[in-house]
């Protein structure tokens, strides 16, 4: 939603300066303006032949039940001169994916149908039989589009025929096949065995999706609910999907437990409908809110008691403790997130950071030191993750209570005072400041280095990455830019 935001704000277009390049991204609309409908149409037809173009406008109309948000057109680019290759170069390589995705798109809605023969081939050799099922196109159609846009990312790869004929066996498309035609037996043939797999776990589209089938949310809200479960420690990221956290699963298990009716999938949904009702006149709000809270105000009573004591709860993992080793590691929860906590606390205060696999196996993660020691007992410091980003802390905790800000080894060109430190604003973006603040309130967005301007002088220059670019050192006041690699850093990872 971030990068559908900056396509839609603008880019810097070579030639052309900023343009917006899509419409209002938070709209589930399939609307689109009778004008854009004939230039799309004519676009179409020039650019691939009356045959490509559908027999008459193609208006679409929303599936399901929920009220469609229809204050802005579906969403589409802004240009049909702006097309994909125009802008290569201008965008980041998200940024192109997502206009790519967008383009595709609405251009193929107004194409004609593609004509597929849904194939099932019979073969016999020596009695044994076998069925091979697939898809043979006959007219590509919409099709087109997708095709084009496949072949061109391998052409840019440098992909060759046998890379086409992989992607056509793992689409399902078969070559054509006449009755009767031989086949050569395939030499050293592999046997696979497939068992009955569960269900994939989400990722961000398939939730998306569901969400949307159940009648949940709407479009400006489900970036929203993807990034609140992440923020809360609900769910993390493995492999990009969703792994439910132990916070997660029990968070869920005792809000079902107390708050069935709520919990209840359908719910949601019928709130939603209650809210189109009322915007509609059907219901007054008022009594909408008299029948709901009637018995949610008994259960919330009741889930006070319940639940207060969610996060005391320990659960075993059945490692051993590396520090006292007679200790077994447990999960435990703070005010950041999740830990792993021996067992025989407060007499062993080991710690450490973990992840799970989508299997569920608990990795314990090594632990990561500060350059520098602690000023009060001397000892490691350890950095570690907080609310408002990283921070570092005696190894010795709690016997040694010393927790400091992280900072670079880089001071502060403005007061000389303090170093940079590694902050995080209160909108989840972070920035460097000087740890001498707030009598020092110089601040940037971007990694500082050590490394003076050649423009002007100033004693540091920030990080920054672009497309057109690459990797450069620019300064915060000027706004010189050095490319990475004639820098002392250019050999970093």
């Amino acid at each position: 939603m971030m990068i559908a935001q900056k396509l839609y704000e603008g880019v810097d277009v070579t030639g052309q300066g900023m343009q917006g390049l899509i419409t209002y991204m938070r709209t589930d609309s399939v609307r689109t303006e009778p004008e854009t409908l004939g230039k799309l149409r004519d676009y179409i037809k020039g650019n691939y032949g009356e045959k490509f173009l559908s027999d008459d406008p193609i208006i679409y109309k929303k599936k399901g039940t929920s009220k469609v948000q229809d204050a802005h057109e579906a969403i589409r680019p802004t240009s049909l001169e702006l097309t994909p290759d125009a802008v290569r170069g201008d965008l980041d390589k998200d940024q192109q994916r997502i206009y790519e995705l967008i383009w595709n798109k609405f251009i193929s809605s107004q194409m004609s149908q593609a004509i597929i023969d849904q194939t099932t081939v019979m073969m016999e050799s020596h009695g044994h039989f076998f069925k091979a099922h697939g898809s043979i196109i006959k007219f590509a159609g919409f099709r087109t589009v997708f095709l084009e846009a496949a072949a061109e990312k391998r052409s840019r790869k440098g992909g060759n025929d046998d890379e086409d004929s992989l992607d056509t066996a793992k689409s399902g498309l078969l070559p054509v096949i006449e009755e009767g035609e031989a086949f050569k037996a395939k030499k050293n043939p592999e046997k696979e065995e497939h068992w009955t797999m569960p269900p994939p776990r989400y990722n961000e589209a398939s939730l998306v999706k569901d969400l949307e089938e159940q009648g949940i949310g709407r479009p400006s809200t489900y970036a929203a609910i993807i990034s609140n479960i992440q923020d809360r420690g609900y769910v993390e990221k493995v492999e990009n999907r969703f792994m439910p956290t132990e916070l997660g699963i029990v968070v869920a298990k005792m809000l079902v437990a107390s708050f069935p009716k709520v919990m209840d999938i359908k719910f949601t949904a019928q709130v939603e409908e209650l809210l189109d009702k009322i915007e509609d006149g059907e219901v007054a709000w008022k009594k909408v809110l008299k029948d709901f809270w009637k018995d949610f105000e008994v259960t919330l009573e009741k889930a006070k008691e319940e639940m207060k004591n969610l996060k005391k709860q320990i659960i075993p993992t059945g490692i051993h403790c590396k520090k006292c080793e007679n200790g077994e590691y447990t999960i435990k929860w703070g005010r950041n997130g999740q830990f792993l906590a021996c067992s025989n606390y407060p007499d062993c205060n080991s710690t450490f950071d973990f992840r799970k696999d989508l299997d569920g196996k608990i990795h314990i993660l090594p632990k990561d030191y500060f350059h520098d020691n602690c000023p009060t007992c001397g000892k490691r410091l350890e950095v570690k993750k907080g609310k408002y980003g990283r921070f570092v802390r005696c190894e010795e905790y709690p016997q040694c209570d010393t927790t400091l800000a992280y900072t670079l080894k880089l001071k502060c060109p403005e007061c000389k005072v303090g170093n940079f430190a590694e902050k995080k604003s209160r909108y989840g973006k972070f920035f460097y400041g000087c740890s001498n603040f707030p009598n020092c309130d110089n601040a940037v967005w971007a990694r500082p280095y050590d490394f003076a301007c050649p423009g002007c002088g100033y004693g540091v220059m920030v990080y920054r990455e672009t497309k057109r670019e690459g990797k450069q050192l620019q300064c915060p006041k000027c706004r010189h830019k050095v490319d990475w690699v004639d820098t002392p850093f250019g050999d970093e990872d």
